[in-house]
């Protein structure tokens, strides 16, 4: 009986033992390697870290270069092309990289393309593009979408037998005095079938940009457009005398702008400001008219333009586009064309060698209410691709009559071109982007620069969002 107690005691505490043991095999707690965790969140960091400074590094080289354009444009310079071999080549500071054959082939057809920022074709076509692309390719622009690159796109697709060149001689920021000078030397060695002209943004001088106070003095403002309007017409005569000289044929276009969506720069005191935005914010347009129209308006730019947006809220939209332009034509800053200089083009005396298409009037059957907005346009005066297409369109046109005898010229409407790559238009609206997050020089009137910044910086995003959306429709996201 003591032996059976003895064995059963034995039995129970081996069986605890075993139980003992088991636990300790089976919830023994795991140590965690704390190194492990160190080590992880350190390559974290560092790959957040270096990312970071991947897009400052880009960001900073892209102000690097803008500052040093903005010194290099500010360079005179007279000179437009040189000769390098068979080619000549485009120099001017205020140029894009760009080249002709100095001996024009037989069947060639060549036109060039003179003017500002908007008849280069900018933001996609910009003297400052090819320098990004210096880079290591990795801030490469589009550098075309311009109407150089859809009228040549247009020609070659229209007449395949001809050798097309579509030169882009316009000079970022300078004005019709600049194209002068160019047409000069286009009239010694450019043997051009065509040149076309879409300058009258850059009528001005330096110290008339951000001096809008001084500018605010109405006798001083005209005095001021006065002057420019008669250096106009002066580079005007002289390019029409020199065209019918040397048997040059001439586009002169007048130039559309964005009336109903830049915001012009003036002066309205606090109370009266308050009072406008009150009325329509309650929708009292009518009220607000009657408001605005008390006493002088017509000299400032920023009464007729909230005259403007009152009656396009109410539907009157011949009548807004009406006060648009004038407001355009009272701005104090000097960034878009005026209806003075858009006249002196209507007026030109005609002959064999010039023609004139009103591009300002045509353009704006394209137009949401046949008034051009930031629908068309990025700013003030720059063109979205789709913009730039239709203006193209409408010269090829004329080009189409006036070059190559068709009468009828519907069969540009079934023609299929080929768009722009569209990473490098991502791109190009970020850097665009940013950089409008720096402006600071289009108007000295704080409020007003930046409502426009912020609405600029919209459209940007705006066409950021269309892009990824298309890249997801064509991938069938």
């Amino acid at each position: 009986m003591k032996s059976t107690n003895n064995t059963n005691k034995r039995t129970i505490k081996k069986q605890a033992n075993n139980k003992n043991n088991f636990k300790r095999v089976n919830y023994k707690p795991k140590r965690y390697n704390k190194k492990s965790k160190r080590k992880n969140t350190f390559n974290l960091i560092l790959a957040v870290y270096i990312i970071i400074s991947f897009i400052i590094i880009i960001i900073l080289a892209m102000m690097v270069v803008e500052t040093l354009l903005v010194k290099t444009d500010s360079k005179s310079s007279s000179i437009n092309f040189v000769k390098k071999g068979s080619y000549y080549l485009l120099v001017h500071p205020n140029m894009i990289k760009d080249r002709f054959l100095v001996e024009k082939k037989d069947n060639g057809f060549r036109i060039f393309i003179l003017g500002g920022s908007e008849a280069m074709g900018s933001p996609y076509v910009h003297q400052q593009n090819s320098i990004y692309d210096e880079l290591g390719g990795l801030l490469k622009m589009p550098n075309e979408g311009g109407i150089s690159t859809w009228i040549e796109k247009y020609l070659k697709k229209l007449y395949p037998t001809k050798d097309i060149e579509v030169i882009n001689a316009a000079k970022g920021a300078c004005s019709l005095a600049s194209s002068t000078n160019t047409f000069n030397d286009i009239t010694k060695f450019g043997d051009a079938d065509l040149v076309i002209i879409l300058s009258g943004n850059n009528e001005r001088d330096n110290s008339q940009v951000g001096n809008e106070f001084e500018l605010n003095k109405s006798l001083n403002f005209k005095e001021v457009v006065n002057y420019n309007s008669v250096k106009f017409k002066k580079n005007v005569d002289e390019i029409t005398y020199k065209a019918y000289e040397y048997k040059i044929p001439v586009y002169f276009l007048t130039v559309p702008n964005n009336i109903r969506g830049w915001i012009p720069s003036d002066i309205i005191d606090n109370e009266e400001k308050i009072m406008i935005n009150q009325l329509m914010e309650k929708e009292k347009y009518d009220e607000c008219i009657e408001h605005l129209k008390k006493g002088e308006y017509r000299t400032n730019s920023l009464k007729l333009f909230y005259i403007a947006k009152c009656y396009d809220n109410l539907g009157n939209y011949d009548t807004a586009r009406e006060h648009y332009i004038m407001a355009k034509d009272m701005d104090k800053s000097f960034v878009r064309t005026r209806s003075q200089w858009n006249n002196i083009i209507r007026n030109i005396t005609s002959n064999e060698y010039v023609k004139v298409i009103d591009m300002e009037h045509d353009f704006m059957k394209y137009t949401k209410d046949g008034i051009p907005g930031y629908d068309e346009f990025f700013d003030y005066c720059h063109m979205k691709l789709h913009a730039n297409k239709k203006v193209s369109y409408e010269i090829v046109k004329h080009i189409m009559e006036d070059f190559f005898r068709e009468n009828d010229t519907s069969r540009i409407d079934n023609l299929e071109l080929d768009d722009i790559t569209q990473n490098q238009l991502k791109r190009l609206y970020w850097l665009k982007k940013i950089k409008w997050l720096r402006t600071k020089y289009y108007t000295s009137f704080a409020e007003i620069r930046n409502l426009n910044t912020k609405d600029v910086i919209k459209n940007y995003e705006k066409e950021i969002l269309e892009l990824d959306n298309k890249v997801r429709f064509i991938n069938g996201d």
